[in-house]
Formats: structure tokens, C-alpha cells, sequence
């Protein structure tokens, strides 16, 4: 799929002639024109975001689906990450119970070999005799994303190994890293990630309308394609982000002691999806849409509900305690619970005829 979307960029930016004219043209109230105006603004705008998460993402991950050069020249495919990374092999569980050593002095000792305040602690086995216990130190506003560790015995507290530096090609590859991740990057650039990641969602949502507007006539019985493309649309736009909603709704629902309990928040979005999308093939389209619209706004505001239900760290406490990852976190789900409820208002309206023109305006080849 990032390939496709990497060959769909480029594409696009050849064939869009009027790239420059379409981010300063917006006009509203005006039907389908509206929508053609609002799907080349916002792919015009999101270009260079798109462009740079979409290749930085196929970077990070070229070794799973290009893995020939290490299966050529490496027998054991993870003996290339621990030379390239510098990183000790991983040690499997030995299933015999061994409690973890105090973590403090290890990172106080890590801060010392690194050079610096450690900021993240990765603990592998632990509770096993054989546990490791990785402190890694980040450079405040370093793009790397690999950054240097301090690797310990979880049991005994003993020194294994340091991280050593890497070389050019995985520093890009870290360097790619961290654009794709934006660990780097404050609140106001991580919000900005947010915006131009929903420029796409509205891109792609406004070009799917776009197709199945302009090929239905008044009048006139849709043809399979059409009606095939419609409820693929409903199951896509309004149906999959209730199934969105369902997968954090059973994160804080189903026990966290309960073995398989990460498989079943993902069945949960997928059952849900699922479901909603064959249900509303009982219903008259505009219906679908206004009705699983309406399912969705439902389930986005129910997660700040279940979050005060069902933790310590809701709505309030968090404002108070100024904790602002989970304040903003819960105040994001009303907004997008409230979007969907805008959406199923809009889509219950009765629909309105635009007077004809003899002048017709022509999609893009892309759109």
C-alpha cells in the first residue's frame, strides 16, 4: 500500500497541472464543485507531508519486505541487526522465576556510560532469571531515532553491553526513523503531523464521493459498479472508524490480566468493522450513512466516559494534575465524536438539486 501511495504521489504531482492555482482555490456552496475544490486543496496542501511519511515509512521498514541482502549473506537474518545496531542477541525466557534488581542504580549507571539523562528503560523477561533490562539515552531534538543503550542483567544488575556507533547508512535509516515517528518534535509539530495526516483522510474521502457523485444520474437505476462502489464507501468512511473506536473501547474494557487480551482488542475492531459494514446493506444508502455516522459519533464520546469509568487518569484529574498527553488524548475523542455527529446531521438533510449549467467542469484523471 505505501508503495502504491509513493507511485500515486509522484503521479499525481506529473499529471496535476494546476498544483499551484488548486491550493489557493476554495469555493464553498457550490455542490460538486465545492467537494473537487476540497479534495485538490487538501492534496495539495498535505503534498510534502505525504511525500515524507510515505517514504520514510517504506525506508524503516524496506528489510521485511526487501530481505534479500541479508538472506544472502547472513544465516541467522537477526545476527545482521545485532551487528549493524551494535545491540546484544536476544536471550529467550529460561522459565525459571528470578525477581528484577532495583532498577534506579542501572539507569543512574547507563546516564554515566551514555553521557546523559537516560529517557526510555526496556525491560525484556522480566520476573526470568534471564531478563535484560536496556536504558536508552535520546538527544533532546535529535532526529536519529537510534539512539546509544546500556544493556543489564535483569537478575543479578550486571553490565552486558553498550551500543555502540553505527554507521552512515543506519544513521539515515534513523534519521528516516525519526521523521516517520516525530519523537523529536514538540506539541505544535506533533499536532501539525495530526492536521496533515487528516488532509489525506479528507482527500481520499472527498475523491471517493467524488467518483460515485459524478457517475450517478437523476433519475436514472444505478449500475452495479456504482452501487458496489457506494457501500464500500459507507463500510470504508463512516463504518471503519466505529471499528477504530471499538479497539480502544475494549482496551479499556476487557481485564488486563486476561491471557490473549492485545488479540482480542484487535478482533474487536475487526468484528466491528465488519459487522457495520454488512449491516448497512439493510438500509437505504443516505440511511447508512446518517446511521452509522451516528454509531460512530456515539463510540468516540464513549471513550472519555469508559476512561472515567473504568481508570484514575479521566477528564478532570488529568486538567488538574495538568497531565496534558491524556487531557488531550480524551478531548481529541469528543471532537472526533462530535465531527461524526455533524456528519450524520449533514446526512440526513434532504438532498438538494443545483441548478444545471450548460458548462461542465471536468475531474482530474487522479481524483
Amino acid at each position: 500500500c505505501a508503495m502504491a501511495m509513493l507511485g500515486a504521489i509522484i503521479s499525481g504531482v506529473i499529471t496535476h497541472k494546476r498544483i499551484f492555482a488548486d491550493f489557493f482555490t476554495l469555493r464553498w456552496n457550490k455542490g460538486q464543485r465545492s467537494w473537487l475544490d476540497a479534495h485538490n486543496v487538501s492534496a495539495v496542501l498535505g503534498l510534502p507531508y505525504h511525500a515524507m511519511i510515505t517514504y520514510t515509512g517504506l525506508i524503516t521498514l524496506i528489510s521485511m519486505y526487501m530481505p534479500w541482502p541479508i538472506l544472502m549473506n547472513y544465516a541467522k537474518p537477526m545476527e545482521f541487526f545485532h551487528e549493524a545496531f551494535g545491540e546484544p542477541e536476544d536471550v529467550p525466557a529460561s522459565g525459571k522465576r528470578h525477581a528484577l534488581v532495583e532498577i534506579a542504580p542501572l539507569v543512574r549507571d547507563a546516564e554515566r556510560r551514555l553521557g546523559g539523562p537516560a529517557t526510555r528503560i526496556i525491560i525484556a523477561n522480566p520476573g526470568d532469571s534471564a531478563a535484560r533490562v536496556t536504558v536508552a539515552r535520546a538527544l533532546p531534538g535529535a532526529l536519529n531515532a537510534r539512539t546509544p543503550s546500556a544493556t543489564y542483567d535483569g537478575a543479578t544488575g550486571r553490565f552486558v553491553s553498550r551500543s555502540g556507533e553505527t554507521a552512515s547508512a543506519i544513521s539515515t535509516a534513523g534519521v528516516m526513523l525519526g521523521l516517520h515517528l516525530a519523537q523529536f518534535a514538540g506539541p505544535a509539530l506533533r499536532w501539525a503531523y495530526f492536521v496533515m495526516g487528516l488532509t489525506g483522510v479528507a482527500m481520499v474521502g472527498t475523491g471517493l464521493l467524488l467518483w460515485t457523485a459524478k457517475r450517478r444520474k437523476p433519475g436514472a437505476e444505478p449500475f452495479f459498479g456504482l452501487k458496489l462502489a457506494e457501500r464500500l464507501n459507507i463500510a470504508v468512511i463512516a463504518a471503519f472508524p466505529a471499528g477504530m473506536a471499538a479497539y480502544l473501547l475494549a482496551n479499556r474494557l476487557i481485564p488486563a490480566d486476561l491471557p490473549g487480551r492485545a488479540d482480542m482488542e484487535v478482533s474487536a475492531m475487526f468484528w466491528s468493522w465488519g459487522i457495520l459494514g454488512l449491516a448497512q446493506l439493510a438500509l437505504a444508502p443516505r440511511r447508512a450513512w446518517t446511521t452509522l455516522f451516528m454509531i460512530a459519533a456515539l463510540a468516540w464520546i464513549a471513550i472519555p466516559v469508559v476512561n472515567a469509568l473504568t481508570t484514575s487518569r479521566w477528564l478532570i484529574p488529568s486538567l488538574l494534575d495538568g497531565d496534558h498527553l491524556f487531557l488531550a488524548f480524551d478531548l481529541a475523542c469528543l471532537a472526533i465524536g462530535t465531527g461524526f455527529a455533524v456528519a450524520a446531521r449533514i446526512s440526513a438533510r434532504p438532498a438538494t438539486r443545483t441548478p444545471s449549467r450548460t458548462r461542465r467542469f471536468s475531474e482530474p484523471a487522479h481524483a
